[in-house]
């Protein structure tokens, strides 16, 4: 189970908390601090690495692909949209942010 979360839902109610709870400067201040903080984090989603898939031998019906960022080679009867094995995105530049 993953336990990704969104940045701008815990943003949103930090800032409803302050409005709403916060009975000094002190703690609103705090709760800024706490919101530029998460604002600046990194994503815990990783880049994932842009690759092709090379035809290393065609068969009938098959096609022997490796590829280009982990050098997995594998027999399929199609091409898949990311390596099985490293998690590259195998879709090209112009759907790389689908």
């Amino acid at each position: 189970m993953s336990d990704c979360i969104s940045r701008g839902e815990v943003i949103y109610n930090l800032a409803n908390i302050a409005r709403m709870k916060a009975r000094s400067d002190a703690q609103k201040s705090l709760m800024g601090r706490c919101i530029f903080m998460i604002e600046n984090m990194p994503s815990v989603e990783p880049e994932r690495p842009h690759g092709e898939w090379i035809i290393t031998s065609p068969e009938p019906g098959y096609i022997e692909v490796r590829c280009s960022v982990c050098n997995h080679t594998h027999m399929t009867n199609h091409t898949y949209d990311f390596c099985p094995v490293c998690g590259a995105d195998m879709r090209g530049d112009n759907n790389a942010d689908n």
